[in-house]
């Protein structure tokens, strides 16, 4: 017989603590747990996860963390993107994966296998002359 695994995403729209972000976190927790606890997932990935910086100046995922007290998610086994090789969430729009069962192995690819994408903005005044590269 199969075993069922119920794999879910969410995008939480720059989940953070800031207190200029609106709604604030304190508002968008009622509203986003028990959304997050409905979906009953073993692997639940969740998008633009905000870090917030601790004394030290490294990022840490709090929002996130304070999101998910009092939820099964909470002691989910978890990964994220990090920056580069430094082991760093970054500021802005973290992917996070979060299991139920062991994460045995993880790998974070970034344009490693295609080229970054390139922006031009063409209706703006005055129109810019070359695409940039976007990296993030």
């Amino acid at each position: 017989m199969p075993t069922k695994l119920r794999i879910a995403t969410f995008n939480l729209m720059n989940l953070d603590d800031r207190s200029d972000r609106l709604p604030r976190l304190e508002e968008r927790i009622p509203v986003l747990r028990p959304q997050l606890v409905r979906l009953d997932a073993d692997i639940l990935c969740l998008q633009e996860v905000c870090g917030q910086r601790e004394r030290g100046g490294n990022l840490r995922l709090d929002a996130m963390n304070r999101l998910l007290e009092c939820t099964p998610y909470e002691s989910y086994k978890r990964v994220t993107t990090v920056e580069g090789n430094s082991g760093h969430v970054f500021e802005h729009h973290n992917l996070v994966i979060l299991s139920r069962y062991d994460i045995v192995e993880h790998h974070q690819y970034m344009h490693e296998y295609a080229p970054s994408p390139r922006y031009q903005k063409v209706t703006a005044l005055p129109e810019e002359r070359e695409a940039r590269e976007i990296s993030w």
